[in-house]
């Protein structure tokens, strides 16, 4: 055989080759012509080509030299791993078709379908809550790409804990600990309520927002969600400042005008009795002009840690069960310089707790 790297043969190199019957050369006739060599008679030149099978990264499926002429026969069909966004279906070689005759070095690349899994783009509808409180609050979806998809809701039960669900139809919902793993097998329209979620706020949350569920370990959907938003004692109206109107909505739902809901009953009992009157809402108005009076009885609690401090409020008198798990090796304590047990049983004032390095 003689390779197509050689570029020039004398006229009567094989003068004396008597018993030679097959040259193979790996070229064309023409180019086998130009090479200027003179073969005795009888010698049968063979040309041959190389055809190549390369899947899309470059790696060779199949390679054959054969003699031109041959039929070219393709290799098994390649597969492609899917990834975070897409699936993928062989689609064929480039350039190739069933049955095709070699006549020079050629190579064909595998190609290959993208199927766009589901893409979502994830958000919840608003609510209102206060501590120990139920509330109801949607998991919406917007098409953002392929059809359906599946996700992992993680809820925190530090935040709120899952009293039931309801899933759309077509949804199909698998509950573990505290995820959810939801499959939807259809489309979505534009902000469709895919799993509606019945929870219950913690009674131990401080002021402010604190997030309750989240996309678990999640690189293809994405997703905002509404967090519990705990307001001041006193800020019935929800609107994020205790003042005159938050006394008027007291008064006027005592003498019937309005009815506040079981939310704004939990923010109105500013005086601690049981009983929602004229008396809370004198102390919102002493609160409103700066006089010296607390607004409700919760206490707060203070977790601290070397790179946090993660607070929590509890109803005075109660004991607190929501504590947060010490590092492994510490504990916590009412001391940040040695251990001292502490209590979570009838809090009566604001307490705060230190990890310190657990002995022996």
């Amino acid at each position: 055989t003689i390779p197509d790297s050689v570029t020039s043969i004398g006229y009567d190199a094989f003068y004396d080759c008597t018993s030679l019957e097959t040259v193979y050369y790996h070229g064309t006739k023409v180019q086998w012509a130009l090479l200027g060599a003179s073969l005795p008679a009888g010698v049968e030149i063979i040309c041959l080509q190389t055809y190549t099978f390369v899947d899309e990264d470059g790696t060779v499926l199949k390679q054959e030299t054969c003699p031109v002429g041959t039929t070219i026969v393709a290799p098994t069909d390649p597969s492609k791993a899917e990834d975070a966004l897409y699936t993928y279906t062989f689609a064929g070689f480039e350039g190739f078709t069933a049955g095709m005759i070699l006549t020079e070095d050629i190579t064909f690349t595998a190609t290959y379908i993208a199927t766009s899994k589901g893409v979502l783009t994830l958000t919840n509808t608003t609510f209102h809550t206060a501590w120990g409180l139920e509330f109801v609050t949607a998991i919406t979806g917007t098409q953002s790409a392929g059809t359906g998809g599946a996700f992992t809701l993680t809820l925190d039960p530090f935040a709120a804990s899952l009293i039931s669900y309801e899933a759309a139809d077509g949804i199909a919902v698998v509950e573990e600990g505290n995820t959810l793993t939801v499959t939807v097998d259809r489309a979505v329209e534009d902000g469709e309520p895919l799993l509606t979620l019945t929870l219950k706020a913690s009674d131990f949350l401080a002021c402010g927002e604190t997030a309750f569920v989240a996309l678990a370990q999640d690189s293809v959907h994405t997703a905002t969600f509404a967090p519990i938003v705990i307001f001041e004692m006193g800020d019935v109206s929800m609107d994020g400042s205790v003042d005159t109107v938050d006394a008027l909505l007291i008064q006027q739902h005592v003498v019937g005008i309005k009815t506040l809901t079981a939310v704004q009953l939990a923010y109105a009992e500013t005086f601690v009795d049981g009983a929602t009157d004229t008396v809370d809402a004198l102390r919102v108005q002493q609160y409103v002009v700066g006089m010296d009076v607390t607004l409700g009885d919760r206490h707060t609690v203070t977790f601290v840690t070397e790179t946090e401090e993660k607070s929590y409020t509890v109803e005075n008198g109660k004991a607190f069960t929501q504590t947060p798990e010490a590092n492994e090796g510490y504990l916590w304590s009412e001391s940040k310089t040695e251990y001292l047990a502490p209590t979570f049983e009838a809090i009566t004032t604001d307490k705060k707790y230190y990890l310190v390095k657990e002995e022996g």
